[in-house]
């Protein structure tokens, strides 16, 4: 303790004070990483993204959102016999138009909702064909999900803890290095005006 107080004697609180609350609100207001997964068939791919987190969870409503690039700029939503469909352990367990949720398909706006029934290695994919023969190649997308967690009251608050905890490891880490810098800083000051009024007596 009195190597600590002395090293904090020589080292200007001040200096640490300001660097770390400088530093400190942009580590917590930090976007959190989202990751993308990215298919391709020929010409067309697409980026599919995931609510939650890119980790479905059965039981649980997950969002699938589709971007779509063609190399030869000749897909077009409205043209397109679009399905996404869902296969566990090979046999299709789902199936719906992509564009059904939207009234103006485009090449950004495909989503998609659907529960996950269990845990388990699910294969999305969407397959795309023109209506107009030749307009585009023809295409099929696949990604595989394993799906490990399992909705319910309890394990989602204790995921939910857990998730906040783990993602702000740093932070909380950094909050505790303050607080003992402010106790050691108190306490020092104190055994320095004990000791001069000691002195004065």
């Amino acid at each position: 303790m009195r190597l600590i107080i002395a090293l904090c004697e020589k080292i200007n609180m001040k200096k640490i004070i300001i660097f770390l609350l400088a530093f400190l609100p942009g580590m917590f207001y930090a976007a959190p990483v989202q990751a993308h997964f990215l298919a391709a068939d020929g010409n067309i791919g697409a980026v599919l993204h995931v609510d939650p987190n890119d980790e479905p969870i059965a039981g649980s409503l997950a969002s699938f959102f589709f971007e779509f690039k063609d190399k030869e700029n000749k897909f077009k939503p409205e043209n397109c016999d679009c399905s996404f469909e869902i296969d566990e352990n090979g046999k299709n367990i789902y199936s719906q138009p992509l564009y059904q949720n939207n009234n103006n398909p485009s090449l950004t706006n495909a989503s998609v909702f659907y529960t996950f029934p269990q845990r388990d290695v699910y294969q999305v994919k969407v397959i795309g064909k023109p209506l107009t023969p030749n307009a585009f190649q023809s295409f099929t997308l696949k990604w595989n999900f394993r799906v490990d967690q399992q909705a319910s009251s309890e394990t989602g608050s204790t995921q939910g803890s857990s998730n906040f905890f783990s993602a702000h490891l740093v932070q909380i880490i950094l909050i505790g290095i303050i607080i003992i810098a402010f106790l050691v800083y108190f306490i020092s000051n104190l055994r320095k005006s004990k000791n001069l009024k000691k002195r004065g007596g």
